[in-house]
C-alpha cells in the first residue's frame, strides 16, 4: 500500500498501547468525566448531548437509527496531559456511563479528565503513516501484523511505514532478552 503524503489531511494524536491499535480516525463523542469509577467512564453531562446509547427514529420509522450512539469495541482516550491513557469500551452501561478495559480515568476529585472516543480500529485494520513530532525510538505493529522497532527517528518525521499500532514496547532488561522495544518518541500523530 503506498500512501502519497499530499493525501493526508487530518490526524489523530497516539497513545502508545501493546493490545489496542490507532483507532477512528472519526471522533465518536468526547467531553469531560464527572466521576471517578473503577474502569469506567462516567459523564452525567453526555445525555443532553445525545448520550452514548443508540437511538431510534419515532414511529413510523423505529426500525431506523437516528444516532449511532458507543459500540463495544470503540476506543477510548484519557485527553489529559497528565495522565494519558486509552482503553476499549467493554459494555455500554446506561445513557451516561461505559465500561472499559482499563481504570484510565484515576484522579483527584477536585480535577476531571477530558476524553475522546473513537470507532474501533479491530477486523477491518485501518493504516496510518505516523508523523514523529519529538524524535526517539519507536516500536509499532504495521498494518500487516509485522512489528518493528525503528531507532532514532528524527524530530518531524513521517515514517515511510503504513502502521496499524504504536506499541509501548520495554526497555532492554535481562527478562526480556536484553532487546530494547520501548517506544520513547511523543507527540506522535497519526495521519490520515
Amino acid at each position: 500500500m503506498i500512501i502519497n503524503p499530499s493525501t493526508l489531511t487530518s490526524g489523530i494524536k497516539v497513545i502508545p498501547s501493546d493490545s489496542i491499535n490507532i483507532p477512528g480516525p472519526q471522533l465518536k463523542f468526547s467531553g469531560v468525566t464527572t466521576a471517578d469509577l473503577a474502569s469506567k467512564l462516567e459523564d452525567t453531562t453526555a445525555p443532553a448531548r445525545g448520550g452514548f446509547q443508540q437511538t431510534l427514529e419515532a414511529a413510523p420509522n423505529s426500525n431506523q437509527v437516528a444516532t449511532q450512539g458507543i459500540q463495544t469495541g470503540d476506543v477510548v482516550y484519557n485527553t489529559s496531559t497528565a495522565r494519558p491513557g486509552v482503553a476499549i469500551v467493554t459494555a455500554i452501561d446506561s445513557n451516561n456511563t461505559l465500561s472499559l478495559s482499563a481504570d484510565i480515568f484515576v484522579n483527584a476529585t477536585t480535577t476531571r479528565d477530558g476524553y475522546a472516543i473513537y470507532e474501533g480500529n479491530g477486523a477491518n485494520v485501518n493504516a496510518y503513516q505516523l508523523y514523529i513530532g519529538t524524535g526517539g525510538d519507536i516500536y509499532v505493529t504495521t498494518n500487516m501484523g509485522d512489528e518493528l522497532f525503528i531507532e532514532n527517528v528524527q524530530d518531524g518525521t513521517v515514517l515511510p511505514v503504513v502502521v496499524a499500532r504504536v506499541n509501548v514496547g520495554a526497555a532492554a532488561a535481562v527478562g526480556n532478552g536484553n532487546t530494547n522495544t520501548l517506544t520513547s518518541a511523543t507527540e506522535i500523530v497519526a495521519l490520515t
